[in-house]
């Protein structure tokens, strides 16, 4: 419980994934707090506090980040996980997972206004 529960709709977010021709629903919890900085780590920016700041991208790395917020917070509709682990996302071909990264950025950018 938080001092903010009248705040927080923690209900599930549910959104259409239209891929190959086909659309589907899925369902996607909330991004925590402590995900978003899980999934920060690794990033790593320089500045020398006069000239404009340089960021360091593993592109690897970045996708991996990516793939993470999708594990974390793609669900059924009844809330259970749609994937247990990384590499079980990772099995799966890689235009679907594309579509699935794009569409979870869209849900938990929503979020954040």
């Amino acid at each position: 419980m938080s001092y903010f529960d009248d705040l927080i709709d923690a209900s599930l977010i549910q959104r259409e994934l239209s891929v190959r021709g086909k659309t589907v629903p899925t369902w996607w919890k909330p991004l925590t707090a402590g995900q978003r900085v899980e999934l920060l780590r690794g990033q790593v920016v320089k500045s020398d506090g006069e000239t404009a700041s340089v960021v360091e991208v593993d592109l690897a790395q970045s996708a991996e980040r990516s793939q993470r917020m999708v594990v974390m917070t793609l669900c059924t509709e009844d809330g259970q996980a749609v994937y247990r682990a990384l590499k079980d996302l990772q099995s799966d071909p890689s235009w679907l997972i594309d579509e699935l990264v794009e569409l979870a950025r869209k849900v938990h950018d929503e979020g954040n206004g």
